[in-house]
């Protein structure tokens, strides 16, 4: 005996209860795969963000200047310059934010939308310090590769989790349709 269920792109289709089975193992092993595909992205993001912690400690370069008696200094540039400078303040911000995102990022879809795209931005913000702090002098040091490198990676891989999840909202609602 055939019954009538709704299945997402077809019309009217008539399935035994055998083929219904086969439809709904299908469909959920297509969101296990969803889920474990976003299980690694999220692994990823988080090794990142531990990264861009610890680049807050390494220096990201160099640069040697002469004072005032001729003798060549050689300088050490880190994320954070001093405490009485608004921008030191802002590079910790933007080199702690995916961290803090990502372990804030709760079960909720709307909420992992929101934690993804201002990770995003904030992530945009760590890329732009680390690339000016790095490459703007004379030189480059590991830190600001792994700067550059984690805060770029981490852009991507939030995008990557936006693209999950906005494409998992579409497909759950239209097999609710």
């Amino acid at each position: 005996m055939a019954e009538k269920i709704e299945v997402p792109g077809t019309n009217d289709v008539h399935l035994s209860r055998h083929q219904r089975r086969l439809v709904r193992r299908n469909l959920s092993s297509c969101r296990i795969e969803t889920e474990s595909k976003m299980s690694t992205v999220v692994k990823l993001r988080l090794f990142f963000a531990v990264v861009l912690i610890c680049c807050l400690f390494l220096p990201l370069s160099q640069c040697t200047s002469p004072d005032a008696q001729g003798v060549k200094v050689v300088q050490n540039l880190y994320v954070f310059k001093s405490a009485k400078e608004l921008d030191s303040w802002l590079g910790v911000l933007a080199f702690s934010a995916p961290l803090v995102l990502v372990l804030a990022r709760g079960r909720s879809r709307a909420r992992a939308i929101l934690a993804a795209a201002l990770s995003v931005l904030l992530g945009c913000a760590a890329l732009y310090i680390a690339t000016i702090t790095t490459f703007w002098s004379e030189k480059v040091l590991v830190g600001g590769y792994l700067a550059v490198v984690s805060s770029g990676s981490s852009v991507v891989l939030a995008l990557i989790e936006i693209g999950f999840l906005l494409g998992a909202t579409s497909r759950r609602d239209a097999s609710q349709r």
